[in-house]
């Protein structure tokens, strides 16, 4: 068992065993559990997508919680996926069931997967019927899956100055807890300084920390291997202040309560809601211009054919169309998009890097929730009017049900107090620039031990996928650390992945 259930292990063999695994899918959770018989394997997935698992598809049986385990099963190395790279380094994140390895897959989220040695058979169950749009629902559902996270001892938050993290905290606070919570962010920042005042405001314990770049690069090092090279630094620089002595309790965390916020679309109310109406085709075209080829013309040439070919723009939007809804609405689409992309592949890189993949993780004990993957409340949500996702109504609804003083502290973008709709400025111009500094140090990368281990280990082990130079180029290049991060650092997470991979 990987990541927690509610269903007992001995009740999960025998479902699996008596030809009921789907049953399983729907259980509460974040699980992949592996059950063994003979020559035969069955993975099983929980729809929240949380806990990445791959598997081999050439009949080895084997699999594991990342890629370096289960090639190690296999007994084998690693075979590069020219598509799901191409797909990391513009997307952020792979698409489908990818892996990095091209004879690997991942386990979709409410699957069953059965190995055999002659090869794998995949099943999605159908999904439960849809839920009747309503938005009490939809809260009505985000605490219960608040409730089952927090548990009926302490609990902590992972809080900063945005409407998810507030959205937690209005349902813990609802629900009679007075959490702890875990802040981060350099002096000034709007998350830090919110969230401290938040904190102040309700009397809650709570940790301010500015995690520094020598302990961020440490850290990077060690998530290299559970996320398979899928995180870079400039990603796990947000997130790092969990690992410092990270509380022995649920600590809850806000991803993915951009499923409820037009994640993918205009920033500007108006061209939200006119893109949200377009036909559900569109997505690929919003999709590939949103998140363009990150390579310049002169550095294509130096890709090995394969990767330069998975870049090319029909193969792109080949992969997009082969994942995106096509029926509906574009909001629609690009929301399952988020849902079922980001959320199983980024946010589970997230997770596997805490040590998600267990219900205790290896940071010193914590257990490590994300209610807002609950099928039940992204069900709920899915099953509203679109208009509800546009400018966080939604949300602003919610919190102002279940805590409304957290709507006394200022929104970013918009105003000294959260207003309870859609602030006028959101359907004509959209948010303000932050006038503050960004949570994470943005230092960290330009100069000093994260930049200069990069450097020094830029292309290493990428040899089958560009011309080493091009990735110390780019690492080297500050304008390009600047402007392009997430290309540069996506390069130095593979390279520091392919370090431990292969020694």
């Amino acid at each position: 068992m990987r990541g927690w259930c509610a269903v007992p292990e001995a009740r999960i063999g025998a479902l699996v065993r008596s030809g009921r695994a789907a049953e399983l899918t729907r259980a509460d959770g974040r699980f992949v559990a592996a059950v063994a018989g003979g020559d035969r394997v069955t993975l099983v997935a929980g729809r929240s997508g949380a806990v990445v698992h791959v598997y081999d598809t050439g009949g080895t049986l084997a699999h594991g919680g990342c890629v370096d385990d289960a090639l190690a099963a296999a007994g084998r190395g690693l075979r590069w996926n020219a598509e799901a790279v191409a797909d990391y380094l513009r997307f952020g994140h792979l698409l489908g069931d990818a892996s990095l390895d091209a004879g690997l897959r991942t386990v979709p989220p409410g699957a069953v997967v059965t190995l055999t040695r002659g090869g794998h058979r995949v099943e999605v169950p159908d999904p439960p019927p849809p839920p009747e749009p309503s938005p009490d629902a939809a809260v009505d559902a985000l605490c219960g899956a608040v409730a089952r996270a927090a548990g009926t001892g302490g609990a902590a938050l992972s809080m900063s100055g945005g409407l998810d993290a507030r959205l937690l905290l209005a349902a813990l606070l609802a629900g009679g807890h007075r959490p702890r919570l875990l802040v981060a962010g350099v002096p000034g920042s709007f998350d830090r300084e919110v969230a401290t005042g938040i904190a102040r405001d309700l009397g809650l314990p709570h940790t301010v920390r500015a995690v520094g770049a020598a302990a961020v690069e440490a850290g990077a090092d060690r998530i290299a291997r559970p996320t398979s090279g899928l995180l870079p630094v400039t990603n796990w620089a947000g997130m790092a202040h969990l690992a410092e002595d990270p509380p022995d309790a649920p600590v809850l965390i806000g991803y993915h309560g951009e499923y409820a916020r037009p994640y993918h679309l205009p920033a500007r109310g108006r061209s939200a809601l006119r893109a949200a109406r377009r036909p559900a085709r569109g997505a690929v075209e919003l999709l590939a211009r949103r998140f363009p080829d990150p390579f310049r013309a002169d550095e294509r040439a130096r890709l090995v054919p394969e990767l330069r070919a998975a870049l090319a723009p029909e193969a792109v939007r080949a992969r997009l169309a082969a994942v995106l809804p096509g029926h509906g609405t574009l909001g629609a689409a690009a929301g399952e998009f988020f849902r079922a992309q980001y959320g199983h592949h980024k946010i589970g890189a997230n997770l596997a890097a805490l040590g998600g993949g267990t219900d205790h993780a290896a940071l010193g004990g914590a257990a490590w929730r994300v209610p807002l993957l609950d099928p039940g409340w992204a069900d709920a949500v899915a099953a509203l009017p679109y208009r509800w996702r546009l400018g966080d109504r939604w949300h602003r609804y919610a919190i102002g049900r279940l805590c409304p003083r957290l709507l006394d502290h200022p929104e970013e973008g918009y105003g000294r107090r959260t207003a309870r709709r859609p602030p006028a400025r959101y359907w004509t111009g959209g948010p303000r620039p932050p006038s503050g500094p960004f949570y994470v140090d943005r230092a960290l990368f330009a100069a000093g031990p994260v930049p200069d281990a990069a450097a020094r280990r830029a292309g290493h082990g990428l040899d089958g996928l560009l011309d080493p130079a091009l990735a110390a180029a780019l690492v080297a290049g500050g304008a390009d650390r600047r402007d392009r991060p997430h290309l540069c650092f996506a390069l130095d997470a593979l390279a520091r992945w392919c370090r431990g991979h292969r020694g």
